[in-house]
């Protein structure tokens, strides 16, 4: 009995790896769906999307997979992103600080004394 691994075991290691590039495709492409999806009903509840539009979203997940599309999910999902817009910014977010940290929001502090200022200076 001639037995010689190589040449025998080829035609599995060929459907073994066309098989997992397959199953790697249709697990972008619906993530990328996916992610489309939820980026569009973000844009049409009115918060829309962090960086970029629903369709660059979309490209960015087809082609870096599950791990970007983790990434979508922290920065839109996740307890990092505001619940409502900051005031005076219709854009994009800026990142919830986590509590107790010390931050504060330097515009807020600012408009105050500007508005404070304005009312003094009517002499």
């Amino acid at each position: 009995m001639n037995f010689n691994l190589s040449s025998d075991l080829a035609p599995v290691v060929v459907l073994v790896t066309l098989a997992f590039w397959v199953v790697t495709i249709i697990i972008h492409v619906v993530f990328a769906i996916a992610v489309y999806r939820d980026a569009a009903s973000l844009n049409t509840r009115g918060t829309g999307t962090v960086f970029v539009g629903p369709a660059i979203w979309c490209l960015t997940v087809l082609f870096g997979g599950v791990f970007l599309a983790a990434i979508y999910w922290v920065i839109h999902h996740s307890s990092f992103r505001r619940s409502e817009p900051v005031a005076g910014n219709p854009g994009p977010y800026m990142w919830q600080p986590l509590p107790g940290s010390g931050w504060r929001d330097d515009r807020e502090s600012h408009n105050a004394e500007t508005s404070s200022n304005d009312s003094g200076n009517d002499s």
